[in-house]
């Protein structure tokens, strides 16, 4: 990915790594500790307190992650 700009850093996931969408942890798919499906997209945890969590409201962290670098550049 490349972006025209230096105001904000690009954290990218790999195919083996995510990011738990509540607490931000980057974590490896396999060793994660739970997981949920939502919305047709499977979401990785790092605790069962983070999955339980997010299963409460899910919009919440997912609104949380798309507007957190305050633009739609990329």
């Amino acid at each position: 990915m490349f972006c025209r700009h230096s105001r904000h850093k690009h954290e990218t996931e790999t195919n083996d790594k995510t990011k738990d969408p509540v607490c931000g942890m980057v974590i490896d798919r396999e060793k994660a500790v739970s997981k949920s499906e939502y919305m047709g997209k499977t979401y990785y945890f790092c605790s069962l307190d983070c999955k339980k969590t997010f299963d409460e409201n899910p919009e919440k962290y997912l609104k949380k992650r798309s507007s957190a670098s305050g633009h739609s550049c990329c």
